[in-house]
């Protein structure tokens, strides 16, 4: 029997284990998580989820997510449930567990194991898909979804879903396994209705950078979820939410909206969430073009002041030229003039001697 997953003080979790017999091979092992005793011992859990092919139900990115979502208003519950490696035995678990029900209690009441919504992790994502093919899903949730490898695209079940079922992707900004606009390409094509959030700098297994932000943001993926599942995003055109780190006020989730997902570069925070921070400051958010033309304008401006500083010393070189060339040119006059001045009194005294020692003329 798998031990609790591990939760904070600031958002325990209440958890009960269960066993469901799976013969020939060996009993399921689940936690039904919830926040409060009230939740928990309602008739039906929210969600049925499982975690990725190498991962285990203490995987950081799917305990987290757990207490996320179970941490919202509405008490959302999770009954989550420990699977092997192997794809085609995860969906029979999935089944497993979809057709023993109800599951007796401690007490006198009963669990019915069968949630409207799927969910998994990774390769639990692709089980609950091939599982949900069964009548009476009506919710997906479908964390880091392997939508390809490096040659195969992954888009088949995906686009078998039916039209009733809504999906939503929860997959890091760079999640080697799930390329955005891949993604949105798969999305166009589907039959069902979807929504995206995208993490903004997180990988496939949910691990952002700083690593203070990795656990703030997978809990904020399943509170995203649990408001998804009461409604929130149901707009038929905005469908697309972002969840990113603020080094100053910590995890911030944009709220649903339109656009792609796939906008947030390089981690940087998408303007829906800059609206949210600057709406808290008492700032009128700028909106990107605003921006991209403020940094022109003074791009521009410091360029033109460069150039204005440039041309008056350059007019100060060039009226400090000429007033040398000046003064050089009457020092030059002066010494040439007072060098005249020899040569002709040295000359007159000549002409003078040659005057006085010529014998007068003969009568």
């Amino acid at each position: 029997m798998p031990p609790p997953v591990n939760a904070t003080q600031d958002t325990p979790l209440i958890q009960h284990q269960h066993s469901i017999p799976n013969p020939p091979k060996p009993p399921i092992q689940c936690l039904h998580s919830a926040q409060n005793k009230s939740a928990i011992a309602r008739a039906q859990p929210s969600l049925l989820f499982t975690h990725g092919a190498g991962g285990t139900l203490h995987t950081p990115a799917v305990a987290n997510f757990i207490t996320g979502f179970t941490s919202t208003a509405s008490a959302k519950t999770v009954f989550a449930f420990q699977g092997n490696m192997n794809l085609n035995s995860r969906i029979n678990m999935f089944n497993t567990i979809l057709n023993h029900s109800p599951i007796p209690t401690k007490g006198k009441n009963t669990i019915d194991i069968r949630p409207t919504c799927l969910g998994g992790r990774s390769m639990g994502a692709r089980a609950a898909v091939m599982a949900a093919r069964k009548e009476g899903t009506t919710h997906l949730v479908l964390v880091s979804y392997p939508l390809h490898t490096a040659k195969d695209l992954r888009d088949g079940i995906l686009l078998d879903i039916p039209s009733h079922v809504k999906v939503i992707f929860i997959t890091g900004e760079r999640d080697e396994m799930c390329d955005l606009n891949r993604l949105e390409d798969v999305r166009r094509k589907m039959k069902s209705k979807s929504w995206r959030v995208v993490v903004g700098g997180a990988d496939h297994g949910m691990s952002a950078k700083p690593k203070d932000a990795t656990e703030g943001m997978q809990r904020e993926c399943g509170r995203a979820v649990a408001g998804w599942m009461d409604g929130d995003g149901a707009e038929v055109d905005k469908r697309e939410g972002r969840i990113v780190w603020d080094g100053e006020e910590g995890v911030r989730w944009s709220g649903w909206g339109e656009g792609e997902g796939d906008s947030v570069k390089d981690g940087q925070p998408g303007g829906d969430v800059e609206k949210v921070r600057d709406a808290k400051r008492g700032r009128k958010p700028a909106t990107k073009v605003e921006k991209g033309q403020g940094k022109k304008e003074n791009k521009s401006a410091k360029v033109t002041q460069t150039a204005k500083k440039r041309k008056a010393q350059d007019e100060d070189a060039s009226k400090g030229g000429d007033d040398l060339t000046k003064q050089r040119s009457s020092k030059s006059r002066a010494k040439s003039a007072k060098g005249t001045q020899p040569a002709r009194k040295r000359k007159n005294q000549a002409e003078n001697t040659s005057m006085e020692g010529t014998p007068p003329a003969k009568k």
